[in-house]
């Protein structure tokens, strides 16, 4: 059996966190799983048994769709993600990696990040415990994300049958979704798109700890695929290393089942990049000579295209904090 008996459910607040740890106690590094709306525990164990196979534990949340429009709720994950994770790196500081899927980044990730930059409100960001948890931040996996914060994409998400899992009760929540997500826009439009920048601006520049693979399809209306590309050329201009897996025809978080033998490659290489760079340069930035390298690796035939040809002649290393700063913005002000 890959799972040993400290596999454990957390006990606080509404929503599912829970371990699923290694046999050996001596695990190469953590995926930290922010999953999609309505998934349940096991739809992901598929992933954390590959993980394990790959020798890294996990911890796994399932977001509840309200935080999705309540940065509140998912800064209560978030802060609970991270006192998991800080407890555990206590014990044997080792690379973090964090893969979310669908709306995941926007139910939770974006206020990690947001933790780890110093910009979430209400959160001392300078505890020797989140900054442990950062220091081992090493790399992030994006399956069918990210796209822009919308309620029509919000109330798509949460009324996919990828999603729910199947056609049962999907009109009812395709109908109730839509009207709370036009609901909540009449009411909230302002704080949307100020949540909107927010996201955006904390995950370009979370790729200054370590490597990033996106998995995604060019068919998928949930997630993008042309906002998809222009976030990884805009991550590449802002120096990060992306690796954009793509396949013409997926269906939005089930590429593992679908393309199973491309997807372990390309997650195995990267939780392997994340370990060296972790090796390499622990608590810093991913190593100058990997910034702004990009590799699409996509199938069915399309060709790979250059680094110039994706980001448009906009690569530039970023010379420090301040300069990185003004270039999110830049970029932001141009999506």
């Amino acid at each position: 059996m890959v799972m040993d008996q400290r596999e454990r459910t957390i006990p606080r607040g509404r929503e599912p966190v829970y371990w699923r740890f290694r046999d050996s106690s001596k695990s190469d590094g953590i995926v930290v799983v922010t999953a999609w709306m309505f998934s349940q525990p096991r739809h992901l164990e598929r992933y954390s048994n590959f993980y394990a196979s790959c020798n890294w534990d996990s911890l796994i949340s399932h977001p509840k769709a309200l935080n999705l429009f309540f940065p509140e709720s998912a800064k209560t994950l978030a802060i609970r993600i991270l006192d998991e994770l800080s407890q555990e790196l206590e014990k044997r500081p080792r690379p973090v990696v964090f893969a979310t899927f669908s709306g995941g980044y926007m139910a939770c990730l974006w206020k990690i990040y947001q933790v780890f930059q110093g910009t979430c409100d209400g959160v001392d960001c300078t505890l020797a415990k989140y900054k442990l948890v950062k220091d081992c931040f090493a790399g992030q996996i994006h399956d069918s994300s990210p796209a822009d914060f919308v309620s029509e994409i919000g109330a798509r998400v949460v009324s996919s049958p990828a999603v729910v899992g199947g056609q049962k009760r999907l009109q009812l929540l395709t109908t109730t979704a839509r009207a709370i997500g036009k609901t909540l826009d009449f009411f909230f439009q302002r704080r949307f798109q100020a949540q909107d920048l927010a996201m955006w601006t904390a995950l370009h520049k979370s790729g200054e700890g370590g490597p990033i693979l996106v998995l995604c399809s060019k068919n998928d209306d949930l997630a993008p695929f042309q906002r998809i590309q222009q976030f990884c050329s805009t991550m590449t201009s802002l120096g990060w290393k992306v690796t954009l897996l793509s396949w013409d025809k997926s269906v939005h978080v089930d590429h593992f089942r679908r393309h199973e033998a491309e997807y372990k490659d390309a997650v195995r290489l990267l939780l392997q990049d994340a370990k060296t760079s972790h090796a390499q340069n622990p608590g810093l930035d991913t190593d100058s000579s990997s910034r702004g390298q990009v590799e699409l690796n996509q199938t069915n035939g399309i060709a790979a295209r250059s680094l110039r040809q994706l980001s448009g002649g906009l690569f530039q290393v970023p010379n420090s904090g301040s300069d990185l700063e003004g270039r999110i913005r830049f970029c932001i002000s141009k999506l």
